[in-house]
């Protein structure tokens, strides 16, 4: 029997991407990486189930995407295997040694190479080969577990130039019933403007169809990590997936109702504390700089709007000067390509040390520089832009 439940709270758990019932994890050193740093990190199931990823959507992808999709055309996987350190891009043979990999897991995991997916992120250029890879599936089956320990393995072992390995875990309900989600990701430059080296590995315990999987997926990523924009650079690899044991015992979301709609709110959120996370675990000390768009006539101004903003490098250079007025930002959003009605928005900034509004129907407001000094004295900076023109909202991430 459904039941339509309306709480929306998210509870930290421990265990990761094994929070969640049905999975195990584990990483290790397959030499990859130097000084014996793990390199090579696996997330396995008990057995196949709906899984959902999306890719890089730049003109040049490296051969594990093309490989995972072609797995994942039934919408069911049982494994994803990430290696770091070398990433296999631009070699002539990288589809051949992709295939090969998820042959291993085959082999030593008895999973079917069909249902792995696969993910690689490191230098670009550098030649790489099965042997390496024969050792680490070895003894990645000898030591992958469904504990805490396994996800925080699997977790260092796909950082690049990561300060911290990444993963968290929640618990959520979904009508009567209790539910866990779970992720281990890296990313920290070369994150616009659609994900870029981010790779992301969630898992939950929600019974859903693979079809509803994708979609949610597909469109939660659209208002989470398609929103980061830190470098302008983008990067072929990047990959997000989600695996979905079903083990919960809601009923299965098959159609676009209440119980997936929750679900679809569940993910964002689990998504955008995992974008501030990658904002502030950067390779040099930056703050994180946030613009929410509130009150957009539809969703493609908000993003547009929200993204440009974070991506200005006039606003970064006033805001690194610990300073701010209204006059870069107000170009900014001029020239963000969305409509704007400038007599009835609002411009404003604020961080846990206070708010103050630059910018109110059409006329710039006086700045008291001590105020704005005292607002960006804060590791985390929000920009917010009423624009009083429809309903939709959109929040994105950059640092400086």
């Amino acid at each position: 029997m459904r039941k339509n439940g309306v709480n929306r709270t998210l509870t930290p758990i421990s265990g990761g991407v094994c929070a969640p019932s049905g999975f195990k994890a584990g990483g290790t050193a397959c030499g990859l990486k130097n000084q014996g740093e793990k390199d090579l990190a696996i997330v396995l199931s008990e057995k196949r189930y709906p899984t959902a990823a999306v890719f890089s959507m730049g003109k040049t992808i490296g051969s594990p995407v093309r490989v995972s999709k072609r797995h994942l055309k039934n919408g069911l996987a049982q494994a994803i295997i990430v290696n770091s350190g070398k990433a296999n891009v631009f070699q002539d043979d990288g589809e051949t040694l992709a295939e090969g990999i998820c042959h291993l897991i085959e082999t030593k995991l008895n999973v079917d190479r069909t249902d792995v997916l696969i993910a690689s992120t490191g230098t670009m250029g550098e030649s790489l080969c099965i042997q390496p890879f024969e050792t680490g599936v070895e003894t990645l089956a000898k030591e992958i577990s469904a504990d805490e320990k396994g996800s925080i393995s699997a977790a260092r072992a796909i950082m690049t130039v990561d300060k911290n390995p990444k993963q968290l875990s929640y618990a959520f309900e979904i009508g009567e019933f209790s539910c866990k989600i779970g992720a281990i990701y890296k990313g920290s430059n070369h994150i616009n403007p659609n994900m870029s080296t981010l790779i992301a590995v969630l898992t939950t315990d929600v019974n859903i169809s693979p079809q509803m999987l994708q979609k949610a997926l597909e469109t939660e990523v659209r208002d989470s990590f398609n929103l980061i924009n830190i470098d302008g650079i983008t990067s072929p690899n990047d990959t997000v997936c989600i695996m979905a044991s079903g083990k919960a015992g809601n009923c299965k979301i098959e159609y676009a109702d209440s119980e997936y709609k929750k679900f679809c709110y569940i993910l964002r959120e689990v998504m955008m504390k995992m974008c501030r996370n990658i904002v502030l675990d950067g390779e040099i000390e930056q703050k994180l700089l946030e613009c929410t768009v509130i009150g957009a006539k539809s969703k493609q101004v908000s993003r547009t709007l929200a993204k440009v903003v974070v991506g200005s490098q006039n606003v970064k250079k006033i805001l690194l000067n610990n300073a701010l007025d209204a006059n870069e930002l107000l170009f900014a959003i001029a020239n963000a390509d969305a409509e704007v009605d400038f007599s009835k928005m609002e411009l404003g900034i604020s961080s846990i040390n206070g708010e103050f509004l630059l910018f109110d129907a059409g006329r710039a407001l006086p700045v008291s520089k001590e105020i704005i000094e005292n607002i960006l004295n804060a590791k985390e900076i929000k920009i917010f832009i009423r624009l009083g023109l429809g309903n939709y909202t959109s929040t994105a991430f950059g640092c400086y």
